[in-house]
């Protein structure tokens, strides 16, 4: 067998910002004396990785990311490997295996529900394991061929082509690196460790010398402003918390206590694991019912923000959320319930409040930044490591007084550390690569047209409006096991 004399790196699908990350990454192991190699499990994905789909890319002539990334490594002559689906006859022998929980957890953040019914489960998870499962055999028939790498570099994680890659990693014994998209565009993460294992990252902080009494707070600060402030370069759910000016404040005028309840899109922290499990909650809602009608008893008044994200999640998720939500407001008429597309600008309801409170989001922490007292529902990246607390049900008691002390000088420091631990593109990828990304009208099409679910729930809603529910129901189902949706692979 050859020997050790290579760097793998993983990707699959063509999102820019991935493939930028691969690139340099890629860069960086060559300038160290490492020899890269890319290996792209495309093939075998069984959940669509491009942002941007091929066929349209040609009918609607936009230049493809992924064709884009490859010339760029002929260009620095690092190997680009293409890894196509192996023939079931002759896969290799293994003895990996993704949990039922992995599998579940991949099913979750595919559909874009915390709580997909057992048919849904059922019908998705077969092809899960069968992504992993191709995943490992051509994997480990590469690295027979190749040699085993020195390290393996896989992307977040957390999907069943990138757990193969760790299993796969870990069987032959070579380090393994995860990256993901960190705070501040064009950064990202980069660590021995998973980007969602938060027990890790906040080990290494509390052994972090570098972030003492004596750091500076400017990078943290600047963050922290950006945000609050909208300004720079923003993430699409910062510009949904604060779509405008217009902000919506509780119990000022009147000097009543307030609390700004703000939920969080909970498949995407449900999915990583017992590290992220909700404390005594059934759910999300279930910790919000019990709040409201404690703080409603004390004397609160109430405002909850509903997570901008919930336009992008499943049917079933949306008409789940908005069903609670109108449930939660017929029993408690008092409260605030502000939907995820009103026009309301959420960084000025929670500047407004006494209290806030967050499933386990960052706006937690920004609103800490801001000297706000925080509680959280679910464990979150800075519990347990700021001033912010966990909201328990022991509260129900109402002899027990809420402490709202605050220190934003740890919320300061925690986000210096989690900005040092992103890292920006170097100046070659950000000059040849980092930037690109299709632009103009044409683009924004194409990627909006990749999206299964924009295809899927336009043509639902059309459709819905056409026919009688019944026939709609028929036809969903017909559309499903014909499955069309193939063309948009």
């Amino acid at each position: 067998m050859p020997t050790r004399s290579y760097s793998a790196v993983i990707v699959a699908g063509n999102q820019p910002f991935f493939l930028a990350t691969a690139l340099d990454i890629s860069l960086n192991l060559q300038a160290s004396g490492e020899n890269p190699i890319v290996f792209d499990l495309e093939s075998v994905c069984y959940v669509n990785t491009n942002q941007y789909n091929s066929i349209l890319c040609k009918i609607f002539r936009i230049s493809n990311p992924l064709k884009k990334f490859i010339l760029e490594l002929a260009k620095h002559q690092i190997k680009y490997v293409r890894l196509e689906k192996v023939d079931p006859t002759h896969n290799v022998p293994l003895d990996l295996t993704i949990s039922k929980e992995q599998v579940t957890s991949c099913a979750i953040s595919t559909m874009r529900d915390e709580n997909p019914s057992s048919v849904s489960l059922n019908r998705m998870s077969p092809n899960l394991v069968q992504e992993f499962e191709d995943s490992c055999a051509l994997l480990t028939r590469s690295f027979g061929e190749l040699g085993t790498p020195n390290q393996i570099h896989i992307p977040n994680g957390r999907f069943p082509h990138q757990e193969a890659a760790s299993q796969v990693g870990e069987k032959v014994e070579s380090q393994r690196y995860y990256y993901e998209r960190w705070f501040e565009k064009h950064t990202y993460f980069h660590m021995n460790f998973r980007t969602h294992d938060r027990i890790a990252i906040q080990r290494l902080f509390f052994h972090e010398e570098t972030i003492d009494s004596k750091t500076s707070f400017d990078n943290a600060r600047k963050w922290f402003n950006s945000r609050l402030n909208r300004f720079g370069d923003l993430d699409d759910y910062t510009w949904g918390w604060s779509e405008s000016q217009k902000g919506v404040t509780v119990g000022k005028e009147s000097r009543v206590k307030s609390a700004a309840i703000f939920t969080s899109s909970e498949d995407e922290t449900k999915m990583l694991g017992g590290d992220w499990d909700a404390f005594e909650w059934q759910s999300q809602w279930h910790a919000i019912r019990l709040a409201v009608e404690n703080l409603t008893e004390r004397g609160y008044e109430i405002a909850i923000r509903i997570h901008p994200n919930l336009s992008n999640k499943s049917g079933r998720s949306y008409r789940r959320t908005i069903k609670l939500a109108s449930d939660l407001k017929r029993d408690f008429d008092s409260i605030s319930i502000i939907r995820h597309d009103a026009d309301v600008d959420s960084y000025e309801l929670g500047k407004g409040s006494d209290l806030v409170i967050v499933w386990n989001s960052t706006l937690g922490l920004e609103f800490e930044a801001l000297g706000k007292p925080v509680y959280f529902f679910a464990p979150s990246i800075y519990s347990g490591v700021t001033s912010a607390r966990p909201w328990h049900k022991h509260f129900l008691d109402e002899s027990l007084e809420f402490d709202i002390s605050s220190n934003p000088n740890l919320a300061e420091k925690y986000m210096e550390y989690l900005l040092s631990l992103g890292r920006p593109f170097s100046q070659v990828v950000n000059e040849s690569f980092g930037n690109f990304s299709p632009t103009g009208k044409r683009a924004l099409l194409v990627q909006w047209l990749s999206s299964e679910r924009n295809v899927h729930s336009s043509v639902t809603r059309v459709v819905s409006v056409l026919l009688h529910r019944s026939v709609l129901a028929s036809l969903i189902i017909v559309y499903r096991k014909m499955k069309l949706s193939i063309f948009l692979k």
